[in-house]
């Protein structure tokens, strides 16, 4: 329970540190959730796949959640974009 609340608040701050670094987002709410599911996906996807990153401890978690926020914001902007837009 303990390490699901950390990724939720590195989730949290990494989403809304990616949403100012991508610029131009779906919104504060909708980049603050994307975030925290891009942490939990990359804090769960990261050691199945075995990627390993240089970091240890809390720098570690931060650098792999900011790396799921990013690549998540990513592809639904791209999503977004792509869709074809109704008049």
């Amino acid at each position: 329970m303990g390490t699901a609340l950390v990724w939720i608040a590195i989730g949290f701050f990494t989403g809304w540190f990616a949403s100012r670094f991508l610029a131009g987002g779906s919104g504060v709410i909708a980049d603050l959730i994307l975030g925290v599911v891009g942490a939990i996906a990359a804090g769960f996807l990261f050691p199945a796949l075995h990627v390993r990153v240089p970091f240890h401890g809390i720098a570690s978690s931060v650098f792999v959640a900011l790396i799921g926020s990013v690549l998540l914001l990513l592809c639904a902007r791209l999503l977004r974009r792509s869709s074809p837009r109704l008049p």
